[in-house]
């Protein structure tokens, strides 16, 4: 496998500047390679901005950003929040963001990208998704998992392949153990709910009638949690969906729609296109989408 950073980056690389920065990365299995394993981390990545910015927009993967000295900024949700050491940054699946240097104008950061079929599941179900910045009360151990999943990878050796799993899922649910909000099963609810009707969904307030709340509640709820509507919620689950399909199997094209809640092969190719700024059958084709 070409050992770039373009596995990092990817399409969801959309635009960046003074792209000359040092960057050490290390990679064993590719983002296809992965779809088949629950979790996954593709890429540990070090690098040293001085001034830089990158812009992705519906990022495919989860990230961690960690800055170890300096400062980041991550606009996302239409949010801007800034990162010390101490920090995680999280860029979610279906994310647009954008990264820049803070105030120090320089920032010596780790990045972990993580990817796998259950990804999608397991954020929602801890509720990551609803987080943008955590700060660990053991940073140092979080620092340690990354490093370890690091040298793991370097290593090349597939035999590590159940051991850097269990590391993964070990740092994701570390992170997810620091969310101090408590959970809202009706929440919950509303996304399984949402989620295992994808195939033939319900009207937005039909799901709110069984949850015994009003569309109104339902809207307000999401936005609240994750600052998206529920039908744009629905929306990037068909497609992060479609991405699994698509990588993991031999499906046509109308399978693949009908499988995610489209209509028409039609109707799920240009909302596939839209989003991800390429057509199924190119994102299928391609090695490291």
């Amino acid at each position: 496998m070409k050992k770039t950073s373009e596995l990092y980056l990817s399409r969801d690389h959309f635009e960046s500047q003074y792209y000359s920065t040092n960057y050490r990365e290390c990679y064993m299995l590719s983002a296809n390679e992965a779809l088949s394993l629950p979790v996954w981390p593709i890429v540990v990545l070090r690098s040293n901005w001085k001034s830089q910015w990158f812009r992705h927009e519906n990022y495919s993967y989860l990230a961690l950003e960690i800055p170890l000295d300096g400062d980041l900024k991550i606009e996302q949700r239409d949010h801007e929040i800034l990162l010390k050491r101490g920090d995680v940054g999280l860029i979610h699946p279906g994310e647009d963001s954008l990264l820049k240097c803070g105030p120090s104008s320089s920032c010596l950061k780790l990045s972990i990208v993580f990817t796998g079929a259950l990804l999608p599941h397991l954020l929602a179900t801890t509720r990551l998704t609803t987080q943008t910045r955590i700060h660990p009360s053991d940073f140092d151990t979080v620092l340690a998992l990354v490093g370890e999943i690091e040298q793991l990878l370097k290593s090349q050796d597939h035999r590590n392949i159940p051991e850097i799993v269990g590391k993964a899922m070990h740092l994701l649910m570390l992170l997810a153990a620091e969310d101090p909000t408590p959970a809202d099963d009706l929440f919950e609810r509303a996304q399984d709910l949402l989620r295992n009707n994808i195939m033939h969904p319900y009207p937005i307030a039909e799901i709110a009638r069984v949850l015994g709340i009003d569309s109104s509640t339902l809207y307000r709820m999401f936005m609240r949690h994750l600052q998206i509507s529920p039908g744009e919620y629905v929306r990037r689950f068909r497609i992060q969906k479609a991405k699994h399909l698509l990588k993991s199997t031999r499906y046509p094209i109308h399978l693949v729609a009908s499988e995610t809640g489209f209509r028409t092969a039609a109707a799920f190719c240009a909302e596939f296109r839209r989003r991800t700024r390429t057509t199924p059958l190119a994102y299928r084709k391609s090695p490291d989408a």
